[in-house]
Order: structure tokens, then C-alpha cells, then sequence
């Protein structure tokens, strides 16, 4: 370049990155090591910019992995003679980080702005490598081949492929799978997917099936979260993994419910005030003991996290279906009781927090090959009508949650609103029919299924104990 004339501004811009990013999400884990699990499934030590970032990243990982706790005091050891640690302040630099971190719920976030860069970085190489080829690569070569290399590199950048799951195949391979449900259905109970427990349901639905969504709504008292631990106990018997997010019950809540259902489903008899763990007699505490242990080893993980988001539930989910896999137990289902109890951070208004949490959802059930049952509640107008039967639009922000889900199902029980409805005038005729009608409803759950991508909707009646949270095909339909 001649004298005097100055070298584009371009040359000497430094790759993309963020040091403050990069620094909270440090001080992030070092002060909550929760953060990890979130974080690893979004970045690794590699997607830093400043290396020894890339290294202490990587060593709180390793920590984390044998059990430890990863803080300043217990990496200073692994770093005390490292040379770039020295430069930027020695092992003192990681106290700074703990103790300028900011306390933030955004972890997930500065891992994303970290990871997002590192991309961009790696977009630089492929095209600076894309220019070095197109100027040395010989005249008589074929320029497409320059392409397909930068197609290789660009598809390895942002693969077709999540964790080792194809989501590109050819027909032959999507045939191949095809035949291999089909073949699985003829040699089980004749459905693809993981039994819901309740044969009519399994035959209108094929079953909980992998990479799809699947909607159970109702007004509160309808029983969905019982349903939900229902479906889960039934699935976990049947050898499938479960990971089981409840934002309103903990986990020693849900195993109450399961053990007075088990109790109900193995000898017909259930204890009214096992939930309060109260008037138990030593015979009913030696029963109860009997149905804990049956639970115990069920492929069941819970978390009952409050106001989870998205991003942070996704990243729960692959680390437990590792933990579910090496134990043996692939995880085939995920319960989200439930979607309005979650959150997006960012979104303007619950109608794009629902539409964001809808598709997340969807995206997680198609990544992980894995299906999930999410919980919905329904607008307040389905108490104005006579008919209070949902339907799809009573969905809250249905659009997005009747788009995404592969099938939606109401749960309804008309003697909770009859119940309501007694004649005051005992013994009139009004009172007599009254009557007739609760003898009709007792002990029933209507299961409305509204969307249903595997088959026609219809409505499925079964029997529901709701003392015990016991739920039984009807008797024309199963035994009781």
C-alpha cells in the first residue's frame, strides 16, 4: 500500500466478544453453582474469548461433575502458577469475579451472549477461509467445491442435529422408523407411544408419543394435576424415564397423592387424612410404608421449582435424561404442571410470554425426541355459561397453545358443578332429580379431547376417585 495512505479501519478490528458478559457469567456460577447445569448445556470452555475465561469455565465444570463446590478458595489451588490467571491479577482475579457478580436470575442469558459471539467468531474463520480459498484455489477448479467445504463448516456450526438426534433423514430412514413404531405397536399394547394407563385414552391417542406436545386443561377442581401425577406413576411403571416439573406442589405433595392412589389401585382402600400425615394408626402407617416402597424406585425425577423459565427448564431436562440414561431408564416423558406458572423473560404481555412458552415446549418435546404433557388452565368465562364443558377457545392465549400442541385434552367433571347446584326444597321433585343426577355423575371424569392429531376428537368417560386421586377405565372399558 503506498505511503501516507492509511489502512482501512476494518484491519484492525478485534473479533467480536464481551468481557463483561463473560466475567458475570464467572462470578454468576462461582457464587451459585446451580447456574452450572444451565449454563453447560448453552456454552463451553471453548466459546470464550479471553482463554483463561475458557479455562476456569471448565474447571467449575469439573468440580461440579465430581460432586464439589466450585468457589474461589477451592479453584485457587488449580491456578495459583497458572501464567495468564497471573497477568489479569492471579488467583485473587477469581474472588473479584465472585465478588462483583451481580445477584441476577440471567445466568442463561450472559451464557447465550457468550456463545452467540463465540458463533460469530467462528462465522469470521469460515469466511476469511472462504476468501483465502477463492484466491488460491486453482482456475480449473470447480468454484462449487470451495462451497460445499464452506456448507460442511457453516452445517457443523449449526447442525441439522441436536445431541446426537437426526433431524434430517433421508425417506428410506424415515420409512424404516416408520415401520419400526408400527412393528413395536403389534408387539406391545398396540400403541406407538408411552401408555397413559388408561386403555380408551391409549386408543384415541396412540399413546404419549415422542417429539410432540400435548395440552391437558381444565378449571380448577377438575383434577388435572392429579391426572398429571396419574399419567406419570402409569408411564413409570410401564419402564419409562419421567422428569416431573410442578410449580405449585413439591415433590413430598406429589408423593402423597401417589401413594393413597397406589394404595386405591392395589387393594381398593385409601386413607382420607394421609395428606396431613395425621390419625394414622400403626397398621395404616405400615401400609402406607408398603406403597412408598413400591414408588420409591420409579423412574421419576421432580422439580418443583417456582416460576421457571423456558431456557432453565430445558437445560433440566437434558442434564436429567443423561442422569435417567445412565441409569438405564431413557426419559420418555415431561410433565409442566403448570405453562401459565412459568415464565419468558423479555416477552411483552402474558399473550407473547404464553406464545413463547408454548413453542419452547414444543422445541423441547421435537429436540429431545421426547413427549411432553403440559397443563393449561382456562379462561374464567367457561363459569358463565350453562354448558360448562370447555372448549378450544377457553384455552388462555389459545392461539399459540392450540397451534402447538399435537393434542389438546379438557378434563371435566359435571358433578363438581352440580354439586353446587342443590335444590334447597328437600324431597320436592326438583330435589329428586337433582339427586338422579349426581347418582349419574358420581365418580366420573369426562375427558374431552378436542384436538387430536392421531385420530378423530371425541369424549372419554372414566371412572375418578378423587379422594385417593384414582383413576380407572369405566367398567364397560376395564376393571376397576
Amino acid at each position: 500500500m503506498p505511503d501516507g495512505i492509511a489502512m482501512p479501519a476494518e484491519q484492525y478490528r478485534q473479533p467480536p466478544h464481551n468481557m463483561e458478559a463473560e466475567q458475570a457469567l464467572l462470578g454468576a456460577i462461582l457464587c451459585n453453582n446451580d447456574s452450572i447445569e444451565q449454563c453447560r448445556e448453552i456454552v463451553t470452555g471453548d466459546d470464550f474469548f479471553e482463554p483463561v475465561h475458557g479455562e476456569i469455565f471448565a474447571a467449575c465444570i469439573a468440580l461440579a461433575d465430581k460432586g464439589g463446590v466450585a468457589d474461589p478458595v477451592r479453584l485457587k489451588t488449580g491456578f495459583d502458577s497458572h501464567e495468564r490467571l497471573k497477568d489479569v491479577g492471579g488467583a485473587q482475579y477469581l474472588v473479584h469475579l465472585a465478588a462483583s457478580a451481580a445477584m441476577t436470575t440471567n445466568t442463561a442469558a450472559y451464557a447465550t451472549t457468550v456463545k452467540d459471539l463465540s458463533k460469530r467468531r467462528e462465522m469470521i474463520k469460515i469466511g476469511e477461509d472462504l476468501i483465502r480459498a477463492s484466491y488460491h484455489t486453482p482456475i480449473d477448479e470447480d468454484p462449487a467445491a470451495i462451497i460445499d467445504l464452506v456448507e460442511q463448516d457453516l452445517h457443523a456450526l449449526f447442525p441439522g442435529v441436536a445431541d446426537g438426534i437426526k433431524t434430517i433423514r433421508t425417506m428410506g430412514e424415515a420409512v424404516d422408523a416408520t415401520m419400526s413404531l408400527i412393528e413395536t405397536a403389534m408387539r406391545t399394547e398396540g400403541i406407538t407411544g408411552v401408555t397413559t394407563g388408561l386403555s380408551e385414552l391409549d386408543d384415541a391417542i396412540d399413546g404419549w408419543s415422542p417429539s410432540k406436545l400435548y395440552i391437558l386443561a381444565g378449571r380448577p377442581g377438575m383434577g388435572k394435576s392429579a391426572l398429571a401425577l396419574f399419567y406419570a406413576i402409569k408411564a413409570a411403571l410401564a419402564g419409562a424415564g419421567i422428569l416431573f416439573y410442578s410449580a405449585e406442589m413439591d415433590a413430598e405433595d406429589n408423593i402423597k397423592r401417589a401413594a393413597s392412589n397406589h394404595m386405591k389401585a392395589v387393594n381398593g382402600r385409601h386413607l382420607p387424612y394421609f395428606v396431613m400425615g395425621k390419625r394414622l394408626n400403626q397398621s395404616d402407617f405400615e401400609e402406607t410404608a408398603r406403597a412408598a416402597h413400591d414408588l420409591r424406585d420409579l423412574p421419576i425425577v421432580w422439580m418443583d421449582e417456582a416460576a421457571v423459565s423456558v431456557q432453565r427448564l430445558r437445560a433440566q431436562v437434558k442434564y436429567q435424561a443423561r442422569q435417567l440414561e445412565r441409569a438405564g431408564t431413557p426419559l420418555r416423558l415431561l410433565i409442566v404442571d403448570y405453562m401459565q406458572l412459568m415464565k419468558s423473560p423479555g416477552t411483552n404481555g402474558p399473550t407473547e410470554e404464553i406464545t413463547a412458552i408454548s413453542n419452547g415446549l414444543l422445541a423441547i418435546a421435537k429436540e429431545l425426541r421426547i413427549s411432553v404433557l403440559a397443563l393449561s388452565q382456562l379462561n374464567r368465562g367457561v363459569e358463565s355459561r350453562e354448558n360448562k364443558r370447555p372448549m378450544l377457545s377457553d384455552l388462555r392465549q389459545s392461539g399459540a397453545i392450540e397451534q402447538d400442541a399435537h393434542t389438546v385434552i379438557f378434563a371435566y367433571r359435571h358433578e363438581y358443578y352440580a354439586a353446587k347446584e342443590e335444590p334447597q326444597s328437600f324431597g320436592s321433585a326438583e330435589h329428586t332429580a337433582w339427586l338422579a343426577e349426581m347418582d349419574h355423575c358420581h365418580g366420573q371424569l369426562e375427558l374431552i379431547i378436542a384436538k387430536n392429531r392421531s385420530g378423530p376428537t371425541r369424549t372419554i368417560k372414566i371412572g375418578a376417585d378423587m379422594a385417593s386421586n384414582h383413576f380407572y377405565d369405566m367398567p364397560e372399558k376395564g376393571v376397576r
